[in-house]
């Protein structure tokens, strides 16, 4: 892709840029899964170089897309700030509670990778709120979710084996397999900030996944 971008300024057509907008993203994925954190970084700025104030509008897709890997690009790079300033560009732009949830929970995991745990903790809790969870504060309604779950989690005992949770169907509905990550990503900001919060995460993995099949979120519930 290097030197198609050394001859980005001769291309004339809005499907040859799109189309070198896409290779850099995908490069920039590539450099990312080989830890090259760097070239990732600016596989991603060329990528956006050249985008419009109308791409949101006209390209959203592609647009959340380059956002939310530049903003993990840039937290691999050590730009916290830099981060957070492209999260909140996410924030304003995403079209559905989802996109929403899924950006506070990237939040979260930028976070918690800086040992800002009450924010991380936070920013989870806003995603998993947003997505219509009863999510309380204070441990006593804290304690007494989990204890409505674990009924949950008992009555399926009581009529299955342990073993059987690894035979649950695979969960499908994106918004029950977006909680169950935003569930495991408030667990360890939890631990150090609200410890109830912690074991209510696990106690909802396991009931969300009886109730809605499992996610690749679930084996960390059952084990925890």
């Amino acid at each position: 892709v290097n030197h198609l971008n050394a001859a980005k300024s001769k291309l004339q057509t809005e499907t040859d840029k799109l189309e070198l907008i896409q290779l850099n993203l995908m490069a920039a994925k590539k450099a990312k899964q080989a830890n090259a954190y760097e070239p990732a970084l600016y596989y991603l700025q060329t990528a956006m170089s050249p985008l419009t104030s109308d791409c949101w509008e006209n390209h959203y897709a592609l647009s959340y897309e380059l956002y939310r890997e530049r903003a993990e690009a840039e937290q691999l790079c050590g730009h916290l700030e830099e981060a957070h300033r492209f999260c909140e560009a996410l924030l304003n732009h995403a079209a559905s509670d989802l996109d929403k949830a899924d950006v506070y929970g990237l939040q979260a995991e930028l976070y918690s990778n800086h040992g800002r745990f009450a924010e991380a903790l936070s920013a989870g809790s806003e995603g998993i709120r947003l997505l219509g969870v009863y999510w309380p504060e204070k441990d006593d309604a804290l304690n007494q979710e989990m204890m409505n779950d674990m009924a949950v989690i008992q009555t399926y005992l009581e009529q299955h084996s342990v073993e059987s949770l690894q035979a649950l169907p695979e969960m499908k509905d994106p918004e029950k397999r977006m909680l169950n990550r935003l569930f495991c990503l408030v667990w360890g900001p939890a631990i150090n900030v609200k410890l109830p919060m912690s074991t209510l995460a696990v106690v909802k993995i396991v009931a969300h996944s009886i109730q809605y099949g499992s996610s690749d979120m679930s084996a960390f519930g059952y084990v925890n």
